[in-house]
């Protein structure tokens, strides 16, 4: 289970998914701008992996991740990846600049760490403009969201 602390104001919709198919299992968050010609969302998830497939986060970030996102961008940079703490457990993180062959220029901002067969990913995604707009929103999201598997490993 995944919880963050929710945006104020108007403008904010909230989806919310837990799944468990073939054993593998997924709680997430999205928060997404509705308003026309803005493009920003956050997302919490913590999903599970097949045991052969655990890696270490800094992995996930500089070397799969990005091979999943070249399928949907025309380009794709990882700006930095670098390490840090948040409530005593070590995290990765991730600054990507993307360019989709739609909407232009759009920079990704992606924390994860890993607990056993858990990947905990918390991370914000929008045009350049939102990501200046929301980043102190984006900043209470990735130092915000709490996770059940940290409680209960």
């Amino acid at each position: 289970m995944v919880t963050v602390l929710l945006p104020e104001g108007p403008g904010w919709a909230v989806d919310a998914q837990i799944a468990d198919a073939g054993g593998q299992r997924v709680s997430a968050i999205k928060c997404r701008r509705t308003g026309d010609g803005e493009f920003f969302f956050a997302i919490a998830k913590d999903y599970t992996v097949a045991l052969d497939d655990v890696c270490a986060p800094e992995e996930l970030l500089a070397e799969i991740y990005p091979v999943f996102y070249a399928k949907v961008f025309a380009s794709v940079t990882v700006v930095d990846v670098r390490e840090l703490v948040v409530a005593d457990r070590r995290w990765c993180e991730a600054d990507y600049r993307f360019v989709h062959p739609r909407f232009g220029d759009i920079e990704k901002r992606e924390r994860v760490t890993v607990v056993d067969e858990h990947v905990l990913l918390v991370s914000g995604e929008g045009d350049p403009a939102a990501m200046r707009a929301h980043a102190d929103m984006l900043r209470a999201w990735l130092d915000g969201a709490a996770f059940a598997t940290l409680r209960n490993p």
